[in-house]
């Protein structure tokens, strides 16, 4: 069994989410247009089971 520190996770989800938005950037995806229907007062905030949906 392999042991992970919570800030090595912390590393992982950081370098994850860069990657994700190096690559949404690259293709020019507009991603917060997604979200629009589940921040319905455009704070730039969706809740961990909004996003889920």
């Amino acid at each position: 069994s392999v042991s992970t520190s919570s800030s090595d996770v912390q590393t992982i989800i950081r370098l994850a989410e860069e990657k994700i938005r190096v690559k949404t950037i690259a293709l020019g995806l507009r991603v917060t247009e997604f979200f629009h229907d589940f921040d319905r007062l455009r704070s730039g905030y969706v809740t961990s089971s909004q996003f889920k949906r």
